[in-house]
């Protein structure tokens, strides 16, 4: 039976780990949506980008 319970806690820690990762992905997608809305709001407020007739940037 000692291999058996070995086994057993093998396979849940295998599905604690997994449950944690996908957890930890899903909260990183939900950062990396809230981050792009809120650039593209910042983008937006900024208004049209102004490029120079002949397109060259000095700097």
């Amino acid at each position: 039976m000692a291999v058996m319970d070995d086994l057993l806690m093998l396979i849940f820690a295998i599905a604690v780990a997994a449950v944690v990762l996908v957890g930890f992905m899903i909260l990183l997608y939900a950062w990396a949506l809230r981050r792009r809305r809120q650039l593209d709001e910042e983008e937006r407020e900024e208004g049209p980008r102004e490029y120079p007739p002949d397109g060259r940037f000095e700097l």
